[in-house]
């Protein structure tokens, strides 16, 4: 930048500034404005090496933070995981397509089906009478009745067809 600076200011000096010192002498203006070009290529150019050296900066923290984030989301995940694993509920947990995205080991010997084999399948083989799109649509029309405290008499539905109980 300040290189660049230097040549600039030789170049127009040399176009556009007449060779006779008599006549920038006489033309403060003309000293002034080569004085403030000058001023103002070394003042940007001392700020964009500020900010080229803050950008590392910043590239070099958010690529600690991105590594802190991961081995908290790793922690995370392995405590939940143990939960979920070790809990004597079934827990099953669907994404906003209802697909099943979680479904551990109480799940699986409750509906007669490996986690392998439910991952990625939508709910409906596995529970008989719940439409959760019925249900939001109401809540969204403002049916009173939806938002009243309803206990749901759901079916769930093992992998041989057996049909059981659920809440």
């Amino acid at each position: 930048g300040l290189w660049g600076t230097v040549f600039s200011t030789a170049l127009v000096w040399w176009m556009f500034i007449s060779p006779d010192p008599a006549i920038a002498s006489r033309h403060s203006h003309v000293l002034l404005s080569t004085g403030m070009f000058v001023s103002m290529g070394v003042l940007v150019s001392l700020l964009l090496g500020r900010l080229q050296n803050t950008t590392g900066q910043l590239t070099d923290v958010l690529g600690v933070l991105r590594a802190t984030n991961q081995q908290l989301e790793s922690r995370v995940r392995m405590r939940l995981g143990g939960i979920v694993s070790s809990a004597l509920d079934a827990i099953i947990s669907v994404d906003a397509e209802r697909r099943i995205v979680l479904f551990n080991a109480a799940a699986e010997t409750m509906f007669g089906c490996t986690e392998a084999e439910a991952l990625g399948r939508t709910l409906d083989p596995f529970i008989i009478g719940f439409n959760l799109a019925q249900d939001q649509s109401a809540k969204h029309h403002g049916n009173a009745r939806a938002h009243a405290p309803e206990v749901h008499a759901l079916t769930g539905r093992r992998a041989d067809g057996e049909e059981f109980p659920i809440e």
